[in-house]
């Protein structure tokens, strides 16, 4: 039996967050194959220390050649041009060069052990499942803090997201894949914690940027009036009409 790696690029935007570098760092130290996996991020900051300093981290990284990044100083005269969370993520996506697979994330995230294998063991499984090659593994990344000594630790598991009203949770298990109607009007978008009693594949309703996988890059035809909330609104419409399913990890691991 042959084994081989895949190749994931992770687009991941960043405008002054402290927990930028140590996101790519864990996604490196966190990976069964961190050669295989690369960086492209289109950066904002006001400040140019800031930016001096993430230029430098990227030269005398390990994986230097595989982190590519826009750094952009933000000012009073271009402040309007360059701010907006669309723009930041096709800023970043422009960086992909068809790499096996493509994760979205934000510029605060805490990777789990394997993840690059785990991921691409449940996308393969959801393709499956979905009998649709246009999948996205996707959902509320689970929280996390720090302890006493400054160590990162997640809190909760990965939110599931749905369309309907508080305490109107779908029953998925009543439902062929992805043929529940969507509701005739617009309710808000819910997200609740799963346990372990449901499978670990389940249809979702919505895409959430912060956090979404598949082998094909979905960040195109991106709406740059879109500034903040309404990002994964908008791009979950965009994507159903162009017949992409969603698949939530109901998953621990």
């Amino acid at each position: 039996m042959l084994c081989y790696s895949m190749s994931i690029f992770i687009a991941v935007p960043g405008f002054q967050d402290t927990e930028f570098i140590p996101t790519i760092e864990d996604a490196f130290a966190k990976a069964d194959n961190p050669e295989d996996i690369y960086i492209g991020s289109r950066y904002l900051s006001t400040f140019n220390d800031e930016l001096d300093s993430l230029e430098e981290w990227v030269l005398n990284h390990k994986y230097s050649d595989n982190i590519k990044i826009q750094l952009t100083l933000v000012d009073e005269h271009n402040r309007f041009e360059v701010f907006g969370s669309t723009k930041g993520r096709q800023g970043s996506a422009n960086f992909y060069a068809d790499q096996d697979y493509f994760l979205s994330i934000d510029s605060h995230c805490l990777f789990g052990d394997h993840w690059d294998t785990e991921l691409i063991r449940l996308h393969t499984e959801a393709k499956e499942l979905t009998n649709n090659d246009k999948t996205i593994i996707t959902a509320y990344g689970a929280g996390y803090t720090w302890n006493a000594n400054n160590e990162r630790y997640h809190i909760s598991n990965h939110y599931y997201q749905h369309i309907g009203y508080d305490g109107d949770s779908p029953n998925v298990r009543k439902h062929e894949w992805m043929k529940r109607p969507l509701y005739a009007v617009m309710p808000p978008w819910m997200i609740e914690e799963l346990g372990p009693n449901m499978p670990e594949l389940l249809p979702a309703t919505k895409f959430a940027y912060n956090f979404s996988f598949s082998d094909k890059c979905f960040i195109y035809d991106e709406d740059y009036d879109v500034f903040l909330m309404e990002e994964d609104i908008v791009k979950t419409w965009k994507l159903i009409k162009d017949g992409w399913t969603f698949v939530h990890p109901n998953t621990t691991r």
